[in-house]
This record gives C-alpha cells, structure tokens and sequence, in this order.
C-alpha cells in the first residue's frame, strides 16, 4: 500500500520543475537530463508553443530561455521519432 498522497502537478508547474532539474543536471554533467528535454519536448507539444513559452519564461532568464527553446528544437529531429 502507498503511504504516499498523490500529488498531481499543472502542465504549466511540470514545466517549472523540469526546467530547474534539467538546468541543475546540466550543471553537474548527468545523462538524466536527456529525461527532462525529453519530457518537456512532450509538455511543449501539449501546451503549444504560446503557452509553453510562457511557462518557461516564468522560470528562466532570457538567455536560458533561447538555450532551452534551441536545445529542444535541435533534438525534436528524425532520429527522435523512434523514441531514442
């Protein structure tokens, strides 16, 4: 049995924390942060870019920002479309 609550985020607060782990992950040099590209690649496609920006501008500088949206753009290429 979970003892633990089920939490259930906003697509918009999934944003914030994959941002925050994805920056934090970068910084120390984990593969993990392919996970949270990946994930909010996913947010992005659900939100729309309008309201994903939004969400990402909340969180992030403006540099970081252009970095994110470029890092995002770079990897949604063919090679994603199998899933790797």
């Amino acid at each position: 049995m979970n003892r633990w609550p089920q939490l259930t985020l906003t697509d918009r607060e999934a944003v914030t924390f994959h941002c925050q782990a994805l920056a934090l992950r970068l910084g120390i040099g984990v593969p993990q942060a392919g996970f949270n590209l990946a994930r909010l690649r996913e947010l992005r496609r659900m939100l729309g870019e309008h309201d994903f920006r939004g969400a990402v501008i909340a969180t992030l500088d403006e540099q970081s920002v252009r970095t994110l949206i470029a890092l995002l753009d770079q990897t949604e290429g063919p090679e994603q479309e199998d899933g790797t």
